[in-house]
């Protein structure tokens, strides 16, 4: 496998702490590494994003940051994805626990934060503002970026740690079921008793989901057990008849299927692949 390793110096000018790239779309791009931290936030379009092995699912809302710079990650299995990269320069920032609070933001078990519509509608307000003051004339313009990117990443950190912490838009009720099949994946769903929950129709449950992460709930349901048993063949011994049931399907062969179809690898191929001898 290519591994293709960014450099810094490739994409911020040198008295520069910052740069905001909108990817639409994002195009191809191989496994690489880099120097900066970089975070994203996913605008709209599907894929899966692969981290050493690590699969994660992403869609519209979904936020990661990257500050590992030994770290090899790719998209895969693209559908009209959108995003912005917010790449960072770690040397040049005066405030570094910023970038921890950044950090610990969107750590998580699924490896990603969910926003909701309107975290991400001030994200990219917060954005647009430390755009205009990458321009300014004066010495004072990554203070305010600073400032600003602190702005962001306290949004962040209150969404992570606060669930309901914004959450005052229609897609309040969708966005916390999407948090529910993130955590209680393993588990046998009941739609309907989902549902009425969180008191949406299973027709309306449809529509939405297609609208935000461009699946249906249950493509959506099999595509999060698939990546999360990714993370299980990567980093235990685990046997592959065990993983499939823990990560909900009843049936071994049906697993390896369907891990097959997405990740283009048997399971035990996929962990010789990834697993760290």
């Amino acid at each position: 496998m290519i591994n293709q390793h960014l450099s810094c110096d490739d994409f911020l000018d040198s008295n520069k702490i910052i740069n905001i790239l909108p990817r639409n779309p994002q195009i191809p791009f191989p496994e690489h590494s880099h120097d900066f931290y970089e975070l994203v936030l996913v605008k709209s379009g599907c894929a899966i994003h692969v981290k050493e092995g690590e699969a994660t699912p992403i869609s519209r809302g979904s936020v990661f940051f990257i500050d590992n710079p030994q770290l090899h990650h790719c998209f895969t299995h693209m559908d009209q994805l959108c995003l912005v990269n917010v790449i960072l320069n770690p040397e040049r920032f005066n405030h570094h626990p910023l970038l921890n609070i950044l950090s610990e933001s969107c750590r998580s078990p699924i490896g990603q934060l969910l926003v909701p519509e309107n975290v991400i509608q001030r994200s990219e307000q917060i954005l647009g503002q430390i755009n205009q003051e990458k321009q300014a004339p004066d010495h004072y313009g990554n203070v305010m970026i600073e400032n600003l990117l602190s702005q962001l990443a306290i949004l962040f950190w209150r969404v992570h740690h606060t669930p309901d912490y914004a959450m005052v838009e229609s897609n309040h009720s969708i966005m916390m079921l999407l948090n529910e099949l993130n955590e209680q994946f393993s588990k046998r769903i009941d739609w309907e008793k989902l549902c009425d929950k969180y008191q949406i129709s299973l027709r309306t449950l449809n529509r939405k989901m297609q609208e935000i992460v461009g699946l249906t709930p249950n493509h959506y349901l099999n595509r999060i057990r698939l990546c999360q048993s990714s993370k299980l063949l990567k980093n235990s011994q685990i046997s592959i008849t065990d993983i499939a049931y823990q990560c909900g399907f009843n049936d071994s062969n049906y697993f390896s299927n369907k891990f097959h179809q997405l990740f283009n690898n048997t399971p035990m191929q996929y962990r010789k692949k990834f697993q760290r001898l």
